[in-house]
């Protein structure tokens, strides 16, 4: 394939590469602060799709679907006058507890009411391995690291 431009659309381009010059490189100063920490992101991911491999397995689901973790004041507070909390895993929405047969049941909402996750179901749960291995493969100089 060929394109051919025009002598002053060229010297156009020019003109918009020394405009951008000063942002690239900034961009490129940041992505090495970046990458490290991406790097460091993908081995706690990786971490944790291990932990709860056997989980997601036999269930089904998450560790993350079924439990939240919820921090509540406790009211007192500690010697250096700071409220003391305490961290509970409660279950979501779509876990309940059959007091019968003592066991917990996962209700699934219809498939036409299932609303797309927020970021606040929990740690990592907008990140997605699969999806960004994908991405490795074809990097672009104008993806971001985490989107490469």
């Amino acid at each position: 394939m060929e394109k051919r431009i025009s002598y002053s659309q060229f010297q156009q381009v020019k003109s918009a590469a020394k405009m951008i010059d000063p942002n690239m490189r900034k961009i490129e100063a940041l992505k090495k602060k970046v990458m490290p920490l991406v790097t460091e992101m993908k081995q706690y991911q990786a971490l944790n799709d291990s932990l709860e491999e056997g989980i997601v397995k036999v269930i089904g689901f998450h560790v993350y679907d079924l439990v939240k973790k919820v921090i509540e004041p406790t009211g007192t507070v500690d010697k250096l006058g700071k409220p003391i909390k305490v961290t509970k895993y409660l279950p979501t929405d779509i876990v309940s507890y059959d007091e019968q047969k003592k066991e917990y049941v996962i209700t699934l909402p219809d498939e036409e009411t299932i609303v797309p996750p927020t970021t606040e179901e929990g740690p990592g749960s907008d990140f997605d391995a699969d999806a960004d291995a994908e991405n490795e493969a074809t990097p672009s100089e104008n993806n971001m690291p985490w989107e490469q």
